[in-house]
């Protein structure tokens, strides 16, 4: 959720941000075997499944209706903060 929050930021539009999510969600699992680091998807998964939802589908939601720009702000994040992260990232 850090990156989906980061790369929309960033201006990174939320098509672009979901087309990633669904790349790297697969890969988790290898990722946190190979650190030894318990891989809480299948939890979750089976969580948002009792919920009658999928992880796609709320990162879509989140994206679609929270305003993370305003949260960030109010925690002092500046705007001249989001310019030099996105010289050196994008």
């Amino acid at each position: 959720m850090i990156t989906i929050l980061l790369l929309s930021l960033l201006g990174v539009d939320d098509e672009h941000i979901i087309a990633d999510y669904l790349r790297s969600e697969p890969n988790l699992g290898p990722f946190y075997e190979h650190r030894g680091i318990t891989n809480m998807t299948p939890i979750i998964t089976d969580f948002m499944a009792e919920q009658g939802k999928t992880l796609p589908r709320v990162v879509v939601d989140t994206l679609r209706t929270f305003d993370r720009a305003a949260w960030m702000r109010e925690g002092g994040l500046e705007e001249e903060d989001l310019a030099t992260l996105r010289a050196r990232l994008l």
